[in-house]
């Protein structure tokens, strides 16, 4: 559409749903509306998190570092205005906690990412979604395995995506211990870092979030820290989102958590830490970027 003179075209209308806990918001339908489109990201998975209590002995110890939270995925859908309702209901799924330790627990699980919906009455019933993130949440990270992306959402998913034109992608994997992620390869959205571990004894470095054409590095906190892992950003042009860097780990020193997720991305493991059997707090894995609706309409 041309934008002649500057001049706005009044007959679009954007809205954008932010996260608001488990709460349905509402959207009303614009007047002279032709067609609505919809674009769901879900939440993203928290990073894991841990305190290893071992006992220090003549053999160099070696632990592996936590796994970073999936990201969420993305669905748009393109409706003719006259066959959906003039009022929808939006919820926007909340991002997954990192995991929290204590001194009695060796690791702690990121917790899953929740999908984000819009419907004709406020439920989640499939008969009434018109549009979701996905089929799955986003998981969250764990000791050996990185928290799986949110899956791409189906027609089995949502009824009424059989009456428009959708695509819908998955979440990217968060990473393993240590191991950076590279954003941009197959979602907007991006999995969390893995936080760092102990070779040898020696405290290794959280994975960072990989510099693109068009973002900056994000970089994960070095072993032994002293400065904090990275979180995640938004960019809302272009749009696209990066999950959090990873901690790094400890060796009778502090350690640091992951770094939250951006916008339905995935949280930073925490690093490691190995205190020889003395008491330490451990550190919590990154938070799970929050997921987001937006609902244009024209």
């Amino acid at each position: 559409m041309i934008d002649l003179f500057n001049i706005p075209n009044s007959q679009q209308d954007i809205k954008i749903f932010y996260s608001n806990g488990s709460a349905w918001q509402t959207w009303q339908k614009p007047r002279k509306c032709n067609y609505v489109y919809i674009m769901c990201i879900g939440g993203g998975g928290g990073g894991a998190g841990v305190i290893y209590n071992g006992t220090l002995s003549g053999t160099p110890l070696n632990t592996v570092g936590t796994c970073g939270g999936g990201s969420g995925a993305v669905t748009r859908v393109l409706y003719n205005s006259q066959l959906i309702n003039d009022v929808l209901y939006v919820q926007v799924g909340l991002g997954g906690n990192g995991g929290n330790p204590n001194n009695s627990t060796t690791l702690v699980s990121g917790v899953a990412g929740n999908r984000s919906f819009v419907s004709l009455q406020p439920s989640t019933v499939v008969q009434n979604l018109v549009c979701c993130s996905g089929t799955a949440g986003a998981g969250g990270g764990l000791f050996a395995t990185g928290g799986a992306g949110e899956t791409a959402a189906t027609q089995a998913a949502a009824t009424f995506l059989t009456l428009g034109n959708f695509i819908s992608t998955a979440g990217q994997a968060g990473a393993l211990a240590g191991i950076n992620i590279t954003p941009l390869t197959s979602q907007i959205t991006s999995g969390g870092a893995g936080g760092g571990g102990l070779n040898s004894s020696v405290p290794t470095s959280g994975g960072s979030i990989n510099s693109t054409s068009i973002s900056n590095s994000i970089q994960g906190s070095p072993g032994n820290p002293t400065t904090i892992a990275g979180c995640g950003i938004t960019s809302f042009k272009p749009f696209f989102s990066l999950g959090g860097a990873g901690g790094g780990a400890g060796f009778f020193t502090n350690i640091q958590g992951g770094g939250d997720g951006g916008i339905g991305c995935g949280g930073g493991g925490s690093g490691v830490l190995q205190n020889g059997g003395s008491s330490f707090t451990g550190s919590t894995g990154g938070r799970g970027g929050d997921g987001l609706v937006i609902i244009v309409s024209f």
